[in-house]
């Protein structure tokens, strides 16, 4: 699942990349491995999901896992913490270890406008998840004719040991 993420450069020098959020950008792939996963099976059918949504979703993919990657962002050191945190921040590291979707809202230029992400309790988790990722510009419009939002499944990992 993962080899859907990891084709392009630059998601492969992100998760080459050793660091503090290794576990992080592994969970980012493994996100975008599942929600991609699903998409390929439906797309097997006839014209059930275009190619190119499919595609797009791989760039949403690549660059979500590239923002979550970059250790110097504040709200990435904050989802890191949470994830690893000590053992009473228990409340976030179980909700964050269950799968959490994530809707997401692209606007005709490319950005994100919005996510949410309904399965996710924990509002520090959530608020740094959407710091990271909303209001940001991606390299390429999304598709005129795609729907939105883009339904994706996201599985977070505590980081071993905290930060």
């Amino acid at each position: 699942m993962k080899q859907t993420v990891s084709g392009g450069a630059s998601a492969s020098s992100q998760s080459a990349r050793p660091g503090r959020f290794a576990r992080l950008r592994r969970a980012v792939a493994t996100f975008m491995g599942l929600a991609l996963s699903g998409a390929a099976a439906v797309a097997a059918q006839p014209a059930a999901v275009p190619q190119h949504w499919v595609s797009y979703a791989q760039l949403l993919g690549n660059q979500f896992q590239a923002w979550l990657g970059d250790d110097a962002n504040p709200a990435v050191v904050r989802v890191h913490e949470l994830m690893g945190g000590p053992k009473d921040a228990g409340d976030a590291v179980a909700a964050a270890a269950q799968p959490v979707v994530a809707k997401v809202w692209v606007d005709a230029t490319g950005r994100v406008e919005r996510v949410e992400f309904p399965t996710l309790i924990d509002t520090r988790v959530r608020d740094a998840l959407t710091e990271v990722l909303a209001n940001r510009s991606l390299a390429e419009a999304p598709p005129a004719d795609m729907r939105q939002p883009l339904v994706l499944q996201l599985k977070l990992e505590p980081a071993a040991g905290g930060v």
